[in-house]
């Protein structure tokens, strides 16, 4: 059964007492619903009960507005994965405002509830019947006042849209029969003609892609000029984001963004700037340095390199060394104390009484192997960097953490 038809009555069953109540006493983990009555019931209130429980505990990791809140109603998980986060989200948001906004492609209504904190008329759009009913409710509950809401697919409100939007939103699905798409062309909506309806109906169009997209295909895949933004969440990568709009610059930016509770993490770079820099490799000096995943992510080696006069140990391994210590440094940045061979000889006498947390760049084997080979205590006194040099020879650094820009 496809997550739309589960999720079809959904707001019918949300007005079932009984039902309610076995949601709250099991997300409170109490032992006051018996698990017997909830094993009777029909399949559906089941997976009703089941699906309600799953997304207040997701809530309380990606959807923070939503947490602790009794009045919300999910979906399936599975249209929870491609929903943007609370934090994601509000980022997007806040790089806009104005008069309207149209989400094209609603799905469960984040990136809705936090558009319309910065523009006066949002108009939220989704074609799947079930999905609409529980972000139209939700949204409601949540008191947000300046949203309009149409139960039909993207295209057919284009077609009859005759206004100039300050921004168009579309994050097209990327799913189909619970399997992932990997050609664009497959998405719903799709982009290009999304793209031939909007281009003279808005100031900004942002498209949401998914964390894996070529970033140097997606520069090609739409006309006109454009921004690229890499989102990670945490040193995850989480979006990758397609701004276009005719006042921006013809020489594609990439912002690569770290996002966290308490601010962000920033680098921007040329996009056809980086094809043109040198590359400038080097033996480890006195700090090494790992750039955060949307960096490495975004393909910013060379810029990154030039911009904090680093070099790298090798093409393919990303990590950077330097003279100087680098306090602004968008990653983790660590002090050299010593190069090592991988023999477990040479760890027992040098640092037998120290922990380690690894890392493993462009290496053969993974962090928790490289901590058994060498029978190392894991643990956050030292930092070992495992890499290959430029002949493709094992490096080994064993370092001292810095910073926490991770």
């Amino acid at each position: 059964m496809r997550s739309s038809e589960k999720s079809a009555n959904y707001t019918e069953l949300w007005k079932d007492p009984e039902l309610l109540t076995a949601i709250d006493r099991i997300s409170e983990e109490t032992d006051t619903y018996p698990q017997g009555q909830v094993q009777s019931l029909p399949i559906h209130q089941r997976a009703f009960i089941s699906d309600q429980v799953k997304g207040r505990f997701i809530s309380e990791l990606k959807f923070t507005h939503l947490a602790g809140r009794t009045d919300i109603l999910y979906p399936p998980s599975e249209n929870l994965e491609q929903s943007s986060s609370s934090l994601t989200a509000s980022y997007k948001a806040s790089l806009f405002g104005g008069d309207l906004c149209l989400d094209l492609t609603g799905g469960f209504g984040v990136d809705t509830y936090y558009f319309a904190k910065h523009f006066d008329s949002v108009v939220f759009i989704e074609q799947n019947q079930a999905l609409y009913a529980i972000a139209k409710q939700n949204l409601q509950n949540l008191g947000v006042k300046n949203v309009g809401f149409q139960n039909k697919s993207a295209e057919e409100v284009l077609k009859n849209f005759d206004e100039v939007a300050d921004l168009i939103y579309l994050d097209p699905s990327r799913r189909s029969r619970g399997q992932r798409l990997k050609d664009l062309d497959e998405y719903s909506p799709k982009i290009p003609e999304v793209y031939n309806l909007v281009s003279s109906k808005c100031r900004n169009l942002l498209i949401k892609f998914s964390p894996i997209s070529d970033l140097n295909f997606l520069a090609q895949y739409v006309p006109g000029n454009k921004e690229i933004y890499v989102l990670s969440l945490k040193n995850e990568c989480k979006e990758v984001l397609l701004h276009c709009a005719s006042n921006l610059s013809d020489d594609l930016k990439v912002h690569c963004i770290d996002l966290r509770k308490n601010g962000q993490i920033s680098y921007q770079f040329s996009l056809s700037e980086e094809k043109l820099i040198p590359n400038q490799l080097g033996r480890p000096e006195n700090y090494i340095y790992l750039p955060m995943t949307a960096i490495v992510k975004a393909g910013a080696y060379r810029s990154l390199a030039r911009d904090y006069k680093l070099k790298k140990i090798s093409n393919n391994s990303h990590v950077y060394t330097g003279k100087y210590k680098l306090p602004d440094f968008p990653g983790q940045s660590f002090e050299l104390i010593s190069t090592i061979r991988m023999k477990k000889e040479d760890f027992k006498e040098k640092f037998n009484d120290h922990s380690f947390t690894v890392h493993a760049r462009n290496f053969h084997l993974q962090p928790s192997e490289i901590l058994t080979k060498l029978k190392l205590k894991e643990g956050n006194d030292l930092h070992l960097i495992a890499c290959r040099d430029q002949m493709g020879k094992t490096v080994l650094l064993v370092t001292k953490k810095l910073t926490a820009n991770e």
